[in-house]
């Protein structure tokens, strides 16, 4: 079937519409703190209630990127059907066309130190050495981590885990979306995110902006396990003991 105008237009509006009630009910402040109830029947209530929202929240922004794309697609035929009219015959080179990524299945994802008695931290960093180097200084501190190479699973993990993660270190120079994004997307996610940015140079302007916006610090690189930790345990001292995460 294929919608006109209008249609889509429509369905895009109550798809953003769906999307911006979700965003609010994942937004809700109570959830970290009711969380680590003692209840147990309104603990595992609640976070069925939080994973049902923001499954339904990816749907809808799937679907959101799905009709974006589709729409894009039908403009981008109607160019070449009116270019291929007026001109002779051309070779078309389709341009990369941005991929949406599902949340994290909870089976896949890999935790570092699992029995750890420390924070769990999510660590995102692009390049293979640097995140290895930063698993094993935190894994031999006893702090439980979890790792990846890319902004979008980084974003998904926490939509998945943001309620049992203490603190998440982000690279500021990733490809596809730079590590100030991915602190906007998490804290749509959870507004009192606790991030700190990792680089070997970011703008003092843009920093100055992110402190200004709930960023918790900057570790500038190469760093050593001392400053690594120390960075940590000055995040953590700081942190509301309301907003500490539950553990997994």
């Amino acid at each position: 079937m294929t919608l006109s105008t209008d249609e889509t237009e429509r369905l895009q509006n109550a798809l953003k519409a769906i999307d911006g009630l979700l965003r609010g009910l994942s937004d809700f402040r109570p959830y970290p703190e009711l969380l680590v109830s003692e209840d147990e029947t309104l603990h595992r209530f609640l976070e069925h209630i939080v994973s049902s929202v923001q499954d339904a929240r990816s749907h809808s922004a799937k679907a959101l990127t799905q009709l974006n794309e589709a729409r894009q697609a039908g403009i981008e035929e109607e160019r070449i059907a009116a270019e291929a009219a007026a001109a002779p015959p051309r070779e078309l080179v389709p341009e990369p066309v941005a991929t949406y990524r599902p949340p994290a299945n909870m089976e896949q994802i890999f935790m570092a130190n699992p029995t750890g008695m420390r924070e769990v931290v999510l660590v995102a960093d692009h390049d293979a050495e640097s995140l290895r180097a930063v698993e094993t200084m935190l894994t031999d501190e006893d702090y439980r981590v979890l790792s990846v190479r890319d902004a979008f699973e980084a974003i998904s993990i926490y939509a998945r885990l943001w309620a049992a993660i203490d603190l998440v270190i982000l690279d500021f120079s990733m490809p596809g979306m730079s590590g100030d994004l991915v602190f906007d997307e998490l804290q749509a996610i959870n507004p009192h995110v606790a991030a700190v940015i990792s680089g070997g140079y970011t703008h003092p302007d843009k920093l100055s902006q992110m402190l200004g916006r709930g960023l918790s610090g900057f570790l500038p690189k190469p760093y050593d396990r001392e400053k690594l930790i120390r960075q940590i345990q000055q995040v953590m001292a700081h942190k509301p003991p309301s907003q500490a995460a539950s553990r997994l």
